[in-house]
């Protein structure tokens, strides 16, 4: 062992537990505003979402997640809805969990957003507070039926971060890196792809 490493390790500690810190009080503060939002009921559009997904058939619907040109409904969502309905049923609980997690996930993207860019800890921390909670967005934390925009944010920042962090690398995206890229992008369209007419129910 050397005395620059001796040196270095003091310091690269109290930097792992400022960041393991940081990421604790972060979360705590995330839950704070929405784990209200786990008690949250089925709002006017989910059942329409859920039957929308479901009326189709499984296969139908994953096959759906491919093929952007055909204009079915938002299949990522759809995807989300029966996959917790066929596990769950009605029960709103497990559905609420899922998108808490996801929103959860999505603080992660941001804060790895701002690393990325250049920010260091506390400005990427700081990033992370502004996207945790805002009065404006309040329907994430309570509405099940914004389950497409939160999937949509999830997708195509990963996708985003993916790219960037292997340009970051001075190189170009191999064969198997953009079949990964366009396959994060492709989810973020399946989240918002809709048809050009209204949906006709029976």
């Amino acid at each position: 062992m050397t005395a620059s490493t001796v040196i270095r390790d003091p310091s690269q500690r109290l930097a792992r537990w400022r960041k393991i810190a940081s990421a604790v009080l972060l979360s705590a503060y995330f839950l704070c505003f929405a784990w209200d939002g786990l008690h949250a009921r089925w709002a006017e559009d989910d059942m329409m979402n859920l039957y929308g997904a479901w009326k189709p058939g499984p296969w139908q619907l994953l096959l759906s997640q491919f093929r952007p040109w055909h204009g079915d409904y938002r299949p990522m969502g759809g995807l989300f809805y029966v996959v917790l309905f066929k596990l769950f049923g009605l029960n709103p609980l497990p559905y609420r969990v899922g998108v808490l997690l996801l929103l959860g996930f999505n603080l992660w993207l941001i804060y790895r957003l701002a690393r990325l860019l250049g920010c260091d800890e506390l400005r990427a921390a700081v990033a992370v507070i502004l996207a945790a909670y805002h009065a404006g967005l309040g329907s994430l934390h309570y509405n099940t039926d914004v389950i497409y925009d939160i999937l949509c944010f999830t997708f195509y920042l990963g996708a985003f971060l993916y790219y960037a962090s292997i340009r970051r690398r001075g190189r170009l995206l191999g064969g198997w890196e953009s079949a990964a890229f366009f396959g994060l992008f492709l989810g973020a369209s399946a989240c918002f792809l809709a048809r050009s007419t209204p949906r006709k129910w029976p």
